[in-house]
């Protein structure tokens, strides 16, 4: 293994060693107002550098959160300096599904264009630091005045053949459940491809556990949903779920569908091999669920294994993970959520 790649794996498992602990978590949840919990982050080590030169008794809460989300990809960006051409692959990876956000919300301000909350959250939503590894130009599709203007832009992406069936609706007519279906689909796709093409044979399986069982969990979790909240024919349900599988073969997922009940469904998940994963943790809802299997998993393989394509896809998750609790608090402070709820949705 080179010393590049050494030093991956090394500054991953050093910044990860920094992340918030159960104690700055406890400490974070008794902050009164979000100028407190920007202070506390302010001294934290892994956040000190993002929010640097920030007035916490001005800042305001999208403001807080795009910096924290410019600082996880600023360290993923780090970590990206130490790889090789192949590795480098990967910061596409670590982007796609903010593209995909970005696309679906641009196409909704289109379909709906007088208006004007959904244009201006769109621009406030732009993640300009990401700029160097999007596979189209941000300021451009904010630009975009219609569907044709998104479609030309697409050209040469992932993205372009996805949208061009789309071509000839009108987008008051375009079924966007079944278009954030299909990007999402091609995102996993994407992704799978990278590995196989880019990563070696150490890391290979490994890798695609990690994204295999993303989308596995996200399958299982459009069961449980559809059958806890929804009365939808089982040819629904089954046309919503992504043909890959993990733990799992699809023939058990239709079983699902088939058979079980909502209650089932979680009881087949604790069962499966997800187990290992889930520490004993009392069930809340379903992506609460899956995103601790994530983290746990993520968790393990950065502790165990040294290659550093692993190290990289690991430390992204993990990273998007820990923002996400730190968002759920300024959230629970902000409208004055009791503590116990907020706490138990924490995952760390």
């Amino acid at each position: 293994m080179s010393k590049s790649s050494n030093a991956i794996t090394a500054k991953a498992r050093a910044m990860l060693a920094e992340h918030l602990t159960p104690v700055d978590y406890a400490s974070m949840l008794q902050k009164k107002t979000i100028g407190d919990l920007a202070v506390f982050l302010q001294n934290h080590p892994l956040y000190k550098e993002s929010l640097e030169g920030i007035n916490p008794k001005a800042i305001h809460r999208g403001q807080l959160e795009v910096l924290l989300r410019t600082g996880v990809f600023n360290r993923f960006a780090k970590l990206i300096r130490y790889a090789d051409d192949n590795a480098k692959h990967f910061g596409h990876i670590a982007v796609m599904e903010t593209e995909i956000e970005l696309i679906l919300m641009k196409l909704h301000t289109l379909s709906d264009q007088d208006n004007e909350t959904l244009r201006q959250n769109m621009i406030s939503k732009l993640p300009l630091y990401i700029g160097n590894y999007t596979s189209f130009p941000l300021e451009d599709l904010a630009k975009s005045s219609t569907f044709q203007d998104v479609l030309t832009l697409m050209k040469g992406t992932s993205y372009y053949d996805v949208l061009k069936k789309y071509e000839q609706k009108s987008l008051e007519d375009v079924d966007f459940i079944s278009l954030e279906h299909s990007l999402r689909t091609r995102y996993y796709a994407t992704c799978l491809d990278t590995i196989d093409r880019y990563s070696n044979n150490v890391s290979k399986d490994k890798m695609k556990e990690i994204v295999l069982s993303r989308i596995e969990l996200e399958n299982i979790a459009i069961i449980y949903r559809l059958k806890k909240y929804f009365t939808v024919s089982k040819e629904y349900v089954k046309q919503m779920l992504v043909n890959y599988c993990c733990f799992f073969r699809m023939k058990d997922l239709y079983d699902m569908v088939n058979n079980d009940s909502a209650e089932q469904v979680i009881q087949r998940l604790e069962k499966s091999r997800y187990k290992a994963y889930l520490s004993n943790q009392k069930f809340l809802y379903i992506e609460h669920y899956a995103q601790r299997i994530s983290f746990n998993m993520s968790a393990h393989f950065i502790r165990t294994f040294t290659d550093p394509n692993l190290a990289l896809l690991a430390y992204i998750i993990l990273a998007d993970i820990e923002i996400q609790n730190v968002i759920d608090i300024i959230e629970s402070v902000r409208y004055q959520i009791p503590q116990e709820r907020v706490k138990a949705l924490l995952i760390y």
